[in-house]
């Protein structure tokens, strides 16, 4: 693999190299042939653009900046007296695909700001001409950052990758500013600057500046709109430069995340360079001068920045081509700010989204999502701001259980593409700054595996004891009734036990027959698992999410038997989970992987891990331990589950239950170890059809405060495809319509036993997997977009409302209040790290907490019910004087310490 990446870095390189050949040869000649030199200035510091670009992704995505490099271009060429300038910018504006005519007046802008500055900048040893090339070089040396998904603050750097393309970003940025200056000291007049606002507009001590440069400069700041009028009118400089004040703090505001240390640091860079031509070489005077006009700029930032933290994000940026990332549908929006490295355990502020790949994208019209649907859709989950993707199983698979069921845990199913897709979507992701997680079933394997296709075919097969196998109850023939090894009940229904012809054995399986289950007894299975394990990683993936990980040890007698379990009333089986969840030796097992394939990596792992109780997930979560890094625990899935215990008994959920449970892992994992959050994912229905309340009313404010909830809590947060969008269980009305096997085969025992059609309906639309497993609504079209040909499931009728197109598009919609969520938690520290307390216990309609970390506090309350429910939040009431971090409306209906919630109201509240 690491052969593979240093050819492949070479060859970028080579390609670098022509590209940059290229992108300086022709617009020089250009240049010169138009008579002025600004363009070979803007063509210098777009080809150090185009050379990160190429250095980091290759052709592709830098093919696809080159319409913004010729905005620039044209925008400079105004500076030689051409006239249709204005034309040009608008048709290369539409070529750059803003996607919105808010958009087009962007290059609009860049031209306004070249307007008013570059007539007036004649003075080749003025400072302001120094700092406004300093200001330019070091927000661009950040847009290219950020273009890139490339940390942006210094230092920044995680992974060897990162320091590759960190120095990349250095080095372009030199090169674009030796070029300018180089350009400045022959032709002063081309100090062109496109987005350096904040230099700008601050008033340099000490600077004599020429009869109306400063109203040129100003011009520059506001753009077009502003340029000329500003220009003609000959307002007071007072004026002018209020605003231009006000000018910064809006920007500031709107783009604070682009103003940190690289901006600053390059633009420093910049005067340094400068200092052969005369900026720093003029005395101390100069210097003084400098000094004041850097520490102005710090102040102002460190002041501005501390300020906008506690403002809404305005979201201006949106249409700037340089500082966006095109998605598939919708308008482009600059990517949520990434998780920062604020410890080694960085998976603690960072968000996780499940694709679950059947049903996310189909890129070749089989009905099918496959790789390469997920592919095409890299910069839509760039744009929701996650941190890591988990991909539900690829592997080669019969897809008994849509996957689950492994026949090569090294080669990719056909129906999902190949090894090279993966890798692809793999090298895709860590471009973008994103990572991926495999899901790792090692229970079980199919029984087309090869080891299982040599454990089955003799007795004395050297595989034979790499699974389970038994022969029958001693006094039964095999194949009778009860003549199965233990009397255990098959959590997809019927017994653990399937009778192999061949031998005349019992092999068991936990989950359908043909899902036989690992032997872990055995060292030799261990190995080859790990063998596996090691394989994926060294191939580029971040960590496993370990499906059903605390099954793999089995309890046995002394003598080998399997015991069997209490009855289950109303069946001849019993439960068997005494004996196979938590088993004695799981810990073990989990220390020796973590021994043999995890530690010392930069991954995350988390075990599924059904019926784990809090003591032992403290267990397997604490880190001195070496075994996981979370567990997902099952409890508050179950808490709507009627008497019988059965999944398929519905019974209501009580929210008082509902608050007690999760209080309960937050406070059981407060000391030693870490909390997964979910409300949905490929096993349980749509969350807001379950928790919430799915009625055209209250979908989205209900879909929006249960994500408040979950994602403000302490523990990683994890998104289920769809769920940004709001998305519905199907309103499937036969039985006929579901796929699922478990969903299946309940209903073929139910009907069995005598339960009614209506019954069993009632059950599945209620919990069946199928409603997380509809495809993703990308768009209103005809199968939401997910495919051209047939799916293999139905598309939920409701896309034609709920998808992605409209929700990209509606600044109010719960896909952008996760954005917003998934920034809190890469932002404030309370968020990740912060205690937890329970308010209101006993309240049946409001959720409330306080999170609180060194003197922050950060306050939720939400009404999880469709009336209205007031509260008294006694001496807790003072938060909400805070600034609002989020919420789901606009107004605060407060009376003293009593608040009044709408419907389905939300919001959450920073005091310091």
């Amino acid at each position: 693999m690491r052969a593979q990446e240093q050819l492949s870095l070479g060859r970028r390189l080579l390609l670098a190299a022509v590209m940059v050949t290229v992108m300086l040869g022709v617009p020089l000649t250009a240049g010169t042939a138009l008579g002025g030199s600004t363009v070979a200035s803007a063509a210098a510091l777009g080809a150090a653009f185009t050379l990160l670009l190429t250095l980091r992704t290759g052709t592709a995505l830098a093919l696809r900046a080159l319409p913004v490099l010729l905005v620039v271009i044209a925008a400079a060429a105004l500076s030689v007296g051409t006239w249709w300038w204005v034309a040009l910018l608008a048709a290369l504006g539409l070529l750059a695909g803003l996607g919105s005519t808010r958009g087009l007046l962007v290059p609009l802008a860049l031209a306004g700001m070249l307007a008013g500055s570059t007539p007036a900048l004649g003075a080749g040893e003025d400072l302001a001409v120094r700092l406004t090339a300093a200001g330019a070089a070091g927000l661009y040396a950040v847009v290219a950052a950020r273009r890139l998904g490339l940390p942006h603050e210094v230092p920044a750097v995680r992974t060897p990758q990162g320091t590759a393309v960190a120095v990349g970003v250095t080095l372009g940025a030199v090169v674009a500013v030796a070029a300018t200056i180089a350009l400045l000291s022959d032709q002063p007049h081309a100090a062109w600057v496109p987005v350096s606002v904040f230099v700008l507009a601050v008033p340099t001590p000490g600077v004599r500046v020429e009869h109306g440069a400063r109203q040129r400069l100003l011009g520059t700041a506001l753009g077009l709109p502003l340029a000329l009028p500003t220009v003609a009118l000959d307002l007071p400089e007072q004026l002018r430069l209020a605003l231009a004040v006000l000018l910064l703090l809006l920007v500031v505001v709107t783009a604070r995340s682009l103003l940190p240390n690289a901006a600053l640091t390059t633009a420093l860079l910049v005067l340094l360079l400068d200092a052969p031509s005369g900026g720093l070489a003029a005395g101390t005077a100069r210097l003084v001068d400098v000094a004041l006009a850097v520490a102005l700029v710090l102040v102002g930032l460190a002041v501005l920045t501390l300020w906008s933290r506690r403002r809404d994000d305005l979201g201006l940026l949106d249409g700037i081509p340089a500082l966006t990332a095109p998605t598939p549908e919708g308008p482009r929006m600059s990517p949520a700010t990434p998780a920062p490295a604020r410890d080694a355990e960085w998976w603690k502020s960072a968000v996780v989204y499940q694709i679950y790949p059947r049903s996310f994208a189909d890129s070749d019209g089989d009905g099918v999502g496959d790789l390469r649907g997920v592919i095409g859709r890299l910069d839509y989950l760039q744009t929701l701001g996650v941190d890591v993707v988990w991909l539900s199983p690829v592997y080669a698979s019969p897809q008994d259980d849509n996957g689950y069921d492994i026949s090569d845990y090294q080669g990719i199913d056909p129906t999902f593409g190949t090894l090279a897709d993966l890798d692809e979507l793999i090298s895709g992701l860590h471009e973008r700054g994103m990572r991926i997680v495999m899901d790792l079933v090692v229970n079980h394997t199919s029984d087309e595996h090869p080891w299982f296709v040599e454990s089955r075919s003799g007795t004395d097969n050297p595989k034979r004891d790499w699974y389970w196998w038994r022969p029958a109850r001693p006094g039964h023939e095999p194949g009778s009734r009860g003549a199965e090894p233990t009397n255990w009940e098959s959590f997809f229904s019927g017994p653990t036990w399937e009778l192999d012809p061949t031998t005349g054995e019992y092999y068991l399986h936990l989950f359908s027959r043909k899902q036989p289950d690992l032997n872990w007894e055995n060292p030799e299975v261990r190995e080859a698992v790990y063998a596996m394990m090691r394989w994926w990683l060294d191939r580029g993936v971040d960590g496993f999410r370990m499906d059903v990980i605390n099954l793999i040890s089995k309890a046995t007698h002394d003598d080998g038997t399997l015991p069997d379990g209490p009855s289950i009333p109303g069946t001849a089986l019993g439960d068997g989970t005494p004996y196979f969840m938590n088993g004695p030796r799981i810990h073990e097992f989990l220390q020796e992987m973590h021994r043999e394939v995890l530690a010392g990596r930069d991954l995350i792992t988390v075990g599924e891990m059904p019926g784990s109780t809090i003591d032992q997930a403290v267990l397997y979560t604490d880190p001195a331990r070496g075994e996981v890094d979370m567990v997902f625990t099952f409890e508050h899935m179950n808490l709507d589950i009627g008497r019988s215990g059965i999944k398929w008994d519905v019974a209501p959920l009580r929210l008082t239950d509902l608050k007690a449970n999760l209080t309960l892992w937050q406070e059981g994992l407060a000391a030693t170890g870490w909390n997964s959050l979910y409300w949905n994912n490929h096993d349980q229905p749509r969350a807001v059809s379950r928790f919430g309340d799915d009625s055209p009313e209250h979908r989205v404010t209900s879909a929006k405060t249960l994500l408040t909830v979950l994602h403000l809590l302490r523990g990683t947060p994890y998104v289920y495809q769809g769920e940004e969008l709001g998305m519905t269980n199907a309103p499937f009305a036969t039985i006929e319509d579901y796929r699922d096997i478990e969903s299946l085969n309940y209903a073929r025992s139910a009907l069995a036993q005598g339960h009614s059609t209506d019954d069993v309906l009632a059950s599945l639309t209620a919990k069946s997997r199928d409603h997380a497993r509809t495809p993703m609504q990308w768009d209103g079209s005809e199968h939401a977009g997910f495919t051209a040909g047939t799916p293999w499931i139905a598309v939920n009728p409701n896309h034609t409302e709920i998808n992605a197109a409209a929700a990209l598009e509606d600044p109010d919609s719960v896909l952008h209040h996760l954005r917003l969520l998934v920034e809190l938690r890469h932002t404030q520290d309370v968020v990740v790290h912060g205690g937890y307390h329970l308010l209101l216990p006993s309240d049946e309609q409001v959720f409330a907490y306080l999170r609180t970390l060194e003197g922050q506090s950060l306050l939720v309350v939400a009404n999880m019910s469709g009336a209205p429910a007031t509260v008294d939040l006694a001496e807790h009431a003072a938060h909400l004087d805070g600034p609002v971090l989020v919420s789901t409306h606009r107004d605060v209906q407060r009376e003293g310490t009593r608040l009044t919630l709408a419907p389905w109201e939300s919001r959450a509240h920073l005091t310091r």
